[in-house]
C-alpha cells in the first residue's frame, strides 16, 4: 500500500477494505496485508473487528 492509497483513505475516512479496492481497482485479498502493515505502522487507524473493520 503506497502513499496514494493512504491519501485515499485519509480523504475517505471510515472506508472498508472492499470500498478501498473498488475505488483503487484490484482484489481485496491483495490489499488486506498492506493495510494491516500501514495500521501497524500507525499511519492509519482501524475500527471494528474482522468483517466490520473500517480505516481512517
Amino acid at each position: 500500500m503506497g502513499e496514494p492509497d493512504v491519501v485515499y483513505v485519509v480523504r475517505n475516512p471510515g472506508a472498508s477494505v472492499e470500498q478501498i479496492t473498488d475505488a483503487l481497482g484490484g482484489a481485496t485479498k491483495d490489499l488486506q496485508l498492506p493495510i494491516v502493515r500501514v495500521v501497524a505502522a500507525k499511519k492509519l487507524t482501524a475500527t471494528g473487528q474482522t468483517r466490520g473493520t473500517t480505516t481512517s
